[in-house]
């Protein structure tokens, strides 16, 4: 299988690597792929739209959290605060210590967050899915999962964790 994912944010969070480097790069490559050859037999090997998006992103979170000052720590949607959310247990054996050491019992979870753990880093899809698991299936405040990856992530932005953690949590601003 090809690596889709860049893994270019730690050099983008501190600052090695500016967003216009990156989209005259992609634009550039973007271009280079269409040009010549038959366009039908072409396969492509990846989307420049997709990788774009997610700059897009990126801004937003850092436009959040300068227009809603909050977002690293409390929800976006007030009435979340009053949200019941299950005891997420002792620092050794609980709920949420086994989601943070990828002892949970479900393998791409658990595959995840070991990788977390090793890497200080997993691809955009595999955040999404430790977050739904996290909040949807174990019951826990998304701010547990916000504090951890906020502390093992290589890449840890308090702007796009926060934002895309209140997103997770179903009190951020996507629906």
């Amino acid at each position: 299988d090809m690596d889709v994912t860049a893994q270019i944010s730690p050099y983008m969070r501190f600052g090695e690597l500016s967003p216009r480097r990156v989209i005259a790069e992609v634009s550039a490559a973007a271009l280079q792929a269409t040009e010549g050859g038959d366009k039908k037999k072409k396969k492509k090997k990846w989307e420049p739209r997709t990788f774009l998006r997610r700059l897009a992103w990126r801004d937003l979170a850092y436009w959040s959290l300068w227009y809603f000052p909050t977002l690293a720590d409390r929800p976006l949607r007030r009435h979340y605060e009053a949200q019941w959310w299950d005891d997420p247990g002792d620092r050794e054996g609980g709920k949420l210590r086994s989601w943070q050491i990828g002892l949970t019992g479900f393998p791409l979870v658990d595959a995840a967050m070991r990788q977390l753990w090793c890497w200080g880093w997993m691809p955009n899809y595999l955040r999404h899915v430790v977050a739904s698991f996290l909040v949807e299936y174990l019951g826990l405040d998304w701010r547990h999962g916000e504090a951890w990856f906020h502390d093992t992530l290589v890449d840890a932005d308090v702007a796009i964790n926060a934002f895309m953690w209140q997103n997770g949590g179903h009190s951020g601003m996507d629906m």
